[in-house]
């Protein structure tokens, strides 16, 4: 498959085994240019994972990682930073996945986005709730790493488990959804300021809306024109995050549609968009022509 340039200079970049795990199934992404990057001891994962852009950080006793997870993984990446540096300089956006209930991951996420953000860049931090049967304390884990990572990650996109394994699948079919919304995450995230439109938006839009945000509202909504009535209850409820879409103080959606697009369902939708928001909510838009939405439309909203 031939490579899409996009307009900007984006990284993927994993941590630990369950970050690298879900990276080394993300190959289409390298049809875009998107780089990615794995960091991370060195373990089975590690060294089965096939990427040309690996960083092996410095092994500390399994004992010391699990009794100080926060100055261990500010030793290790402090060790690692040079070969950090070189991958992050000069990058618009930067996505990190990691394991929301591993403690030492979460920091080693945290440092790697304080030296992203001193280089200019907007950063991501995108991973899942613990599975039910991972009980209350993985649960409280999850929850205090959520804080210490909105220290430094601009946008925190945490898929909720739960919703996902309501469906009767199997639990390699599972984790292949898991992956899969990941993917989608970051290439509709993209594609908003990737496409261009009648009316567009443009990476500063995205920064200026998600910057410093903590954990983001995201959903990606498509429905014929003959629906408008219902969409919007959906664009607010009916995702796969656990972020909730009350109190959102700064919005950017996209409608995708046909070239059959009238300015009057524009407006239609704007203004169902509008009156779930608060009157203090900043709002920014865009309308992107799509030959594949001829009597259908998509919208995907971004909001924190």
């Amino acid at each position: 498959m031939p490579k899409t340039k996009l307009p900007l200079n984006i990284k993927v970049i994993a941590l630990g085994n369950r970050g690298c795990n879900v990276l080394e199934r993300l190959t289409a992404l390298d049809n875009q240019g998107i780089k990615r990057v794995a960091i991370s001891i060195a373990g089975k994962v590690f060294n089965r994972i096939k990427l040309k852009d690996k960083i092996e950080l410095v092994n500390n006793s399994s004992l010391e990682r699990g009794i100080n997870p926060e100055n261990t993984a500010r030793e290790a990446i402090l060790e690692a930073k040079e070969s950090i540096l070189k991958q992050i300089n000069n990058t618009d956006a930067i996505f990190l996945l990691g394991n929301l209930t591993n403690e030492t991951i979460c920091y080693e996420a945290r440092e790697v986005a304080k030296l992203a953000k001193q280089t200019g860049s907007l950063v991501f931090f995108i991973s899942s709730t613990p599975f039910p049967f991972e009980g209350s304390a993985k649960q409280k884990i999850a929850n205090d790493m959520k804080v210490i990572l909105e220290e430094e990650v601009d946008a925190l996109l945490i898929v909720d488990n739960e919703k996902i394994f309501t469906q009767i699948i199997s639990a390699e079919e599972a984790l292949t959804q898991v992956d899969k919304v990941v993917a989608d995450l970051i290439n509709t995230i993209i594609d908003l300021v990737a496409k261009y439109g009648m009316i567009n938006v443009d990476f500063a839009d995205l920064k200026s809306t998600i910057q410093n945000a903590g954990e983001v509202y995201f959903n990606n909504i498509s429905t014929d024109k003959k629906d408008l009535d219902t969409f919007a209850d959906e664009l607010f409820s009916k995702n796969n995050l656990t972020a909730s879409s009350d109190n959102l103080n700064k919005v950017l959606y996209v409608i995708y549609a046909g070239k059959d697009i009238l300015m009057d369902e524009v407006n239609t939708i704007a203004s169902k968009i509008q009156a779930k928001l608060s009157d203090s909510a900043r709002i920014i838009f865009g309308v992107v022509n799509d030959e594949n939405m001829n009597g259908k439309l998509k919208v995907v909203m971004i909001g924190g």
